[in-house]
C-alpha cells in the first residue's frame, strides 16, 4: 500500500448520474410474456458481474466462501447469521414477486405496472450489494491494497489512505440507512459515494468496486450504535484483492 500523502480529501462527491434512463423499465412494463427475470438478472450481471446473484431462472442466496465463524468477533456468527437471514427475506421476496408476475396476476392488460417494475429493481439492487458485500470480506484479507486498484486510488484521491478515509467518512455520515460504495465508472475514474435507503441501480453509470451495508441489521448486534467502530472493522475485513480483481476485469473491457 503506497501513500504519496499531502492531498485534500475532496469533501463531496461529484453528481455523475444525471437524470435516469426509464428505457429498460419501459420494456419491462410493456412485456407480454410477463417473465422479467431475464432482463433484470441480465441488468444485475451488467453491472456487478458474476457475484452469484442468480442460478436456474431464480435469484439465490450465495454461500459465502468462509464458514460462519471464520470473521472471528469482528463479525460474530450470530451477527453473520442474523444478516444472512435478513437477506434470504429479500432474495425470497424478490422471487416471490417474479413468480406473481410469471403467472399474470400483478399483470394489468398484459402489461407489468411501472410501479411493480421499480419495486422489483429496488429489492434486486438490494440483493445484488448484499452479494458483493459477502464476497469482499475476508477471514484473511491481504495486508495491502494491490497496485493496479492502490494506483488508480493514488491518482484520484491523493493515497490510498486518503480513499479510504473518504470512504469511511461517506459511510458514516449516512443519515439513516444505505450503503458505502466505492465504484468505478465508464470513463476509467473512480467514484465514492453513498446511497439512501431505496437503491435504483438501473440509474447507476458505475461498476461497484466495494460496498459497505450500512443498514441496522448488519452491524447493531455487535456494534450498537458505533457505526465507526463497525466501518473500521468492516475494511480491516475487506478482500482487497478480490476488489482489485474486479476493477482489472471492469477496466479493461
Amino acid at each position: 500500500m503506497r501513500d504519496t500523502g499531502g492531498v485534500q480529501v475532496p469533501v463531496c462527491v461529484p453528481d455523475i448520474f444525471g437524470r435516469c434512463s426509464d428505457r429498460c423499465l419501459s420494456s419491462l412494463s410493456a412485456s407480454q410474456d410477463a417473465d422479467v427475470f431475464r432482463p433484470i438478472a441480465q441488468m444485475v450481471d451488467r453491472i456487478f458481474g458474476c457475484v452469484g446473484a442468480a442460478d436456474n431462472e431464480r435469484f439465490v442466496l450465495p454461500t459465502p466462501k468462509y464458514p460462519p465463524d471464520a470473521l472471528g468477533d469482528a463479525y460474530p456468527h450470530d451477527l453473520l447469521l442474523a444478516h444472512q437471514h435478513v437477506h434470504e427475506g429479500i432474495v425470497n421476496m424478490l422471487n416471490h414477486m417474479i413468480e406473481r408476475v410469471r403467472s399474470g396476476s400483478w399483470c394489468i392488460n398484459d402489461r407489468i405496472p411501472r410501479a411493480m417494475v421499480r419495486t422489483l429493481l429496488l429489492w434486486a439492487g438490494e440483493h445484488a450489494l448484499h452479494c458483493l458485500f459477502w464476497r469482499l470480506m475476508s477471514p484473511d484479507p491481504p495486508p495491502d491494497i494491490p497496485d493496479n486498484l492502490g494506483e488508480a486510488m493514488d491518482r484520484q484521491y491523493g493515497s490510498t489512505s486518503a480513499a479510504i478515509k473518504l470512504f469511511a467518512s461517506l459511510c458514516t455520515s449516512i443519515a439513516h440507512r444505505g450503503w458505502g460504495i466505492l465504484g468505478l465508472r465508464p470513463d476509467g475514474r473512480l467514484v465514492i459515494f453513498h446511497t439512501g435507503e431505496l437503491v435504483n441501480i438501473q440509474a447507476w453509470p458505475i461498476s461497484p468496486l466495494l460496498v459497505c451495508d450500512m443498514w441496522e441489521h448488519a452491524y447493531e448486534k455487535r456494534y450498537d450504535n458505533d457505526r465507526t467502530g463497525w466501518v473500521n472493522a468492516f475494511l480491516k475485513m475487506v478482500d482487497w484483492k478480490y476488489a482489485a480483481q474486479r476493477y482489472n476485469n471492469i477496466s479493461t473491457l
